[in-house]
């Protein structure tokens, strides 16, 4: 009996064979390969988003300092009263033009005032914008003088015995050292 039971254990144990391993070997491979890619691929998305979030801050905090420039273009303070054709209205010191863009960039971009189109090659697009400046306006440069958008003391002008300062911020994009466009 004793011989009997142990043809029939043996009749129920089986190995694997051969084509059962290599089987189940590739549906394993198939498994760990579909998560490696969508691993590798969520990286990718992680990294592609943070770039999009970088770049959307970057455009978020130049147009806030465009936006600034352009609510401030023409602004003077009025030192007086005019009348002109029968209408009265306040006297300004800064009378420039505000506002004032080339298609091909300026011929020179630390100039104080007055700025000139180039002619020759083009370059980006470039824009100036200019205002009365004052300590309330700008970051002073000292007690009671203010700047231009890099930090530098404005020269004092006169108007009718009225000192004022006059800031032209020009604005451009420029490839940097990264490469990538930045607002200079």
């Amino acid at each position: 009996m004793n011989k009997s039971k142990n043809i029939l254990r043996q009749s129920r144990q089986r190995g694997l064979s051969l084509i059962e391993v290599m089987i189940s070997l590739v549906i394993g491979l198939v498994v760990v390969g579909a998560v490696l890619v969508s691993y590798i691929g969520s990286g990718q998305t992680n990294r592609r988003q943070a770039a999009y979030a970088e770049m959307n801050e970057n455009s978020q905090i130049a147009f806030s300092i465009l936006r600034r420039e352009l609510l401030l273009a023409g602004y003077a303070q009025p030192n007086g009263t005019q009348t002109v054709g029968g209408v009265t209205t306040f006297a300004r010191t800064y009378t420039q033009r505000a506002i004032f863009g080339c298609d091909v960039g300026f011929n020179d971009y630390g100039a104080l005032t007055g700025a000139i189109c180039k002619t020759g090659a083009a370059e980006t697009p470039a824009i100036e914008i200019s205002y009365e400046a004052d300590v309330s306006n700008t970051v002073p440069a000292g007690v009671a003088t203010p700047s231009d958008c890099l930090g530098a003391a404005l020269p004092a002008l006169a108007a009718s015995a009225v000192q004022y300062y006059q800031t032209s911020n020009r604005f451009y994009i420029f490839a940097g050292s990264t490469g990538r466009s930045e607002l200079h």
